[in-house]
């Protein structure tokens, strides 16, 4: 076998199917997960964000330069949160909540969105966990 032929087959033995600009217009492609909060007594509803989204983010978050990574993340929270929506006026009191909670919120949020873990470190810097809860 080629080299060339070899890079034409993928992971399961078949050669992949090559987009069309509409399929991958088209797809589907962020992810929602209902995340359990039982610290709050039910759920919610993310979704991963979209690039434009997470540049966007990033951009609000900038702060003399440097990322201000609780904004980083209150502002995930803010964009991926379906149900219930939040406001920008919710975030000040999100960031009173508890944290483990938060940063299990702000982890779904980052791995759907395939972001990096600066997301999580905010979560982790802002909400430290409590003894005996899970994050």
């Amino acid at each position: 076998m080629k080299a060339a032929d070899v890079a034409k087959v993928s992971a399961n033995g078949r050669e992949p199917k090559i987009l069309s600009v509409s399929d991958i217009l088209d797809a589907a492609d962020l992810a929602e997960e209902v995340v359990e909060l039982p610290e709050w007594g039910g759920a919610v509803r993310v979704r991963a964000l979209s690039l434009e989204e997470q540049f966007e983010i990033n951009t609000k978050a900038q702060r003399d330069g440097e990322t201000d990574l609780l904004a980083l993340g209150m502002l995930a929270v803010l964009h991926a949160t379906i149900e219930p929506r939040f406001s920008e006026e919710h975030l000040v009191l999100l960031q009173k909540k508890g944290g483990a909670p938060m940063t299990r919120l702000m982890r779904v949020i980052t791995r759907l969105s395939g972001m990096s873990e600066e997301v999580v470190a905010a979560a982790k810097a802002t909400f430290p966990a409590r003894a005996g809860t899970k994050v």
